[in-house]
């Protein structure tokens, strides 16, 4: 009897370390943070990755062969003589290995001044490490809290978008050295908006070279000489905070904030006899239902009358409602 007890109990054992085994090799249905955080941010690019995402790895967890990468920034252009400083942290850089798929290259945050790099002809250096050899097709930043100097005052300012996350090419090779470079233009990126208050909208370019056969560092400042172009792309966040190529914020919108949602309206528009605030038109469009979140509104003419386009992006989601600006009527849905 005692015999049978012991094959039973063995039996069962092996049962419960066959289920475990098998537990372990079928994907989790739990989607980690970074990944699920990834996925939504794909929405926010012009050209959608074909790869599968996964949690990104440190360069560290790189296998194989290594090769020099270099990130700097500059920066060009000041909306005012009157701010002294445009403080910008990068709290994280990823890249995109279309073998390894995303690399963190930076998790400290770095704070760099726009206005003080771009007294400098040459590049503020951001990074300068070894990483995987391969081919990297994206680019994707987060920044932290935007803060202005005016006056003497330290002032934290809104950012249409935490992120950007982008297209790009570059190649790393083994023993060889390749760098990419972000140029902001400051003018473009910093809008004043009613009241006196700013908002940051980057616009930059974004250049990358590999076979690079000459890299000078001198303190902050780097120089690259010689290389090879891999990629040179301008882009801009809009409106919704989505990342467009060849794109700015029209220089001709009064901007404006209200619920905390971006609103612009173009300067030949009266807005002084108006029948219903932007504020007034979203809370309509969100109480009926029509939208489940409003990203940006803009002050249109549909002929004669004025009216206000309540937008909604991201997540999948793309559409619009117009509600007349005098009566607060909705109009359409698109």
């Amino acid at each position: 009897m005692g015999n049978k007890i012991v094959i039973a109990i063995i039996i069962v054992l092996i049962g419960v370390l066959f289920l475990v085994a098998r537990e372990n090799d079928q994907p989790s249905s739990d989607v980690p943070e970074e990944v699920a955080d990834s996925i939504v941010t794909e929405e926010k690019v012009t050209t959608p990755i074909k790869a599968t995402f996964s949690a990104p790895i440190p360069v560290s967890k790189q296998s194989g062969a290594k090769g020099r990468l270099v990130f700097a920034i500059h920066s060009t252009g000041n909306p005012t003589d009157k701010l002294e400083a445009i403080l910008v942290p990068l709290e994280s850089v990823l890249i995109h290995n279309t073998k390894d798929g995303w690399i963190t290259l930076l998790k400290d945050p770095k704070t760099f001044d726009l206005l003080f790099i771009n007294r400098d002809r040459n590049p503020e250096l951001v990074l300068d490490i070894n990483v995987g050899e391969g081919e990297y097709d994206r680019l994707r930043i987060r920044f932290g809290e935007i803060v202005v100097l005016e006056g003497n005052i330290a002032t934290p300012i809104k950012s249409i978008s935490d992120e950007f996350n982008v297209p790009f090419n570059i190649s790393v090779e083994k023993g060889r050295d390749s760098a990419f470079t972000l140029d902001f233009f400051v003018d473009k990126s910093i809008h004043k908006m009613v009241g006196g208050t700013y908002i940051f909208a980057p616009v930059f370019t974004l250049n990358s070279h590999s076979q690079i056969s000459t890299i000078q560092e001198s303190g902050s400042k780097v120089e690259f000489f010689g290389g090879k172009p891999e990629f040179s792309g301008l882009f801009g966040v809009d409106l919704n905070g989505i990342a467009k190529s060849n794109y700015s914020i029209n220089p001709a919108f009064v901007l404006d904030l209200a619920n905390d949602v971006l609103v612009a309206m173009p300067y030949d528009i009266d807005r002084t006899n108006l029948g219903i605030s932007a504020e007034d038109a979203i809370n309509k469009v969100l109480q009926s239902k029509l939208l489940s979140n409003v990203t940006s509104v803009i002050l249109i003419m549909q002929g004669r009358d004025p009216v206000w386009q309540i937008f909604e992006e991201g997540g999948g989601v793309s559409r619009s409602v117009f509600v007349d600006a005098m009566t607060g009527d909705i109009l359409s849905i698109e």
